[in-house]
């Protein structure tokens, strides 16, 4: 086999049933295509995972159109 050649693997995993998925770590606070910006809303709410909308508000210090700017002190 050369190195330009792909491997692929086949894993046969046991059944699912009753298993829930999980939001992955990494996308809790965050929001944006990517998860690049982080949510400021108030009281540590989840903020909209598309548009970093805070249903709570944002928290203090950070400002709208998502909570995404703050002010420095």
């Amino acid at each position: 086999m050369s190195s330009d050649t792909p491997l692929f693997v086949t894993l046969t995993v046991g059944s699912l049933h009753g298993l829930t998925a999980q939001t992955p770590c990494i996308t809790d606070g965050w929001f944006g295509s990517s998860y690049q910006y982080q949510c400021h809303c108030a009281g540590s709410a989840p903020c909209d995972t598309h548009d970093g909308t805070c249903s709570s508000g944002c928290h203090q210090d950070w400002f709208e159109p998502a909570c995404q700017y703050g002010e420095t002190r």
